[in-house]
């Protein structure tokens, strides 16, 4: 196709991008060869050419009739989100205080969310489902005091791969409590920092590895499994440490024992502690 055969269709109307694929070739490429052959182009961008067609009321009446998002409303009017919002904005129109990804899965209420959740679906289908983070969804249960299965969604489902972990395993061996707290974070979602890549000072010169360091939430989960943690000596030196970590480096530590680490509590507590830092 020729330029001026190009520039006849933009003269009618349409803008460089649909003139670019009629031409099978890009909406810049097209307004090069426009340049180059000293054919004047609008002044506007095409993007804003293209939202005029739509006025701001018209655009805030599918915001809000339609409850459609800023990016959905952007898509509709071929502009981007950003735009919309300014659009807005200088128009003195309210957006809803919360991000949009946020006000998508608030349509549905934390009762409905576990309802499915309750039918065999994993944390992760269920997140997908209505919008939100696997860990936002597992946390909202937590928060309404739901129950959430014992065992790990990943280990739930057959398709779950050991690779996962493995890198954890690079020094020494880990005992079946500290995979299990593992299992929990990968799962969820919920980065962390495990021993003893996480390595922070105390008060009197030694260093503290923790099990699981979530530095995002200032929080430290021990596993308690050895018997030397029982004693009346292992009870003080834990005692302490949690208080040097805290005085210090403004760091929670929870501890989870054997007894617990296979059982729903240890989802519960860990749930709350997230809830209290969060």
């Amino acid at each position: 196709m020729t330029t001026e055969q190009m520039y006849a269709l933009y003269q009618e109307g349409k803008i460089l991008k649909e003139v670019g694929v009629i031409a099978g070739i890009s909406g810049s490429a097209v307004y090069m060869r426009f340049k180059k052959a000293g054919l004047p182009c609008r002044p506007s961008s095409e993007s804003k050419r293209k939202s005029g067609l739509v006025s701001t009321a018209d655009m805030y009446e599918i915001y809000v009739t339609d409850g459609k998002t800023l990016k959905e409303v952007a898509t509709i009017v071929g502009i981007s989100a950003t735009s919309v919002r300014k659009r807005f904005i200088k128009g003195g129109l309210p957006c809803r205080s919360i991000s949009e990804l946020q006000r998508k899965p608030g349509l549905v209420t934390t009762v409905e969310m576990h309802s499915i959740y309750l039918k065999g679906k994993t944390l992760t289908e269920v997140a997908a489902i209505v919008g939100l983070h696997n860990s936002s969804v597992w946390k909202r249960f937590i928060k309404a005091g739901l129950s959430v299965r014992s065992i790990s969604e990943s280990h739930r489902k057959p398709g779950f791969q050991r690779k996962r972990h493995e890198t954890f395993a690079n020094n020494g061996n880990r005992s079946s409590g500290e995979w299990r707290l593992f299992s929990i974070f990968c799962s969820l979602g919920i980065p962390f920092i495990p021993e003893p890549q996480s390595c922070l000072k105390r008060k009197d010169g030694r260093r503290a590895f923790p099990d699981v360091h979530i530095s995002d939430a200032n929080l430290i989960i021990e596993y308690d499994g050895h018997y030397t943690h029982y004693t009346p000596e292992g009870k003080e030196n834990d005692a302490e440490r949690d208080d040097d970590l805290k005085k210090l480096h403004n760091i929670d530590t929870l501890r989870i024992g054997r007894a617990e680490i296979f059982t729903d509590n240890v989802l519960t507590r860990i749930g709350r502690a997230l809830s209290k830092v969060a």
